[in-house]
């Protein structure tokens, strides 16, 4: 079992962030890590858009995901009452 992982599919032009998680490294900044590598890649074969979701299952640290996301300038739409929410990043020149 990985100790953590970086879950994503690409599509034609976009890539979608299906997980990140750790079981072991909170903090230590492998999550930021990979988004670096993640945006530099999407960026390099000429990716239009990265995007997500959040899931109920991840609303116990959601203030943490929205501070995650934002900082690597995604836009973040959440469902208070479904608690769930979206991650969008367009890619541009």
């Amino acid at each position: 079992m990985h100790d953590s992982l970086f879950q994503w599919r690409l599509d034609s032009n976009e890539i979608y962030i299906e997980d990140i998680w750790s079981n072991r490294h909170e903090n230590e900044g492998y999550g930021s890590l990979a988004m670096k590598h993640l945006i530099a890649l999407a960026r390099a074969r000429k990716y239009k858009r990265i995007y997500g979701e959040i899931e109920q299952k991840d609303w116990d640290h959601v203030d943490r995901l929205i501070r995650f996301y934002e900082k690597f300038g995604f836009e973040v739409e959440l469902n208070l009452e479904k608690k769930k929410g979206k991650i969008s990043l367009l890619l541009t020149e």
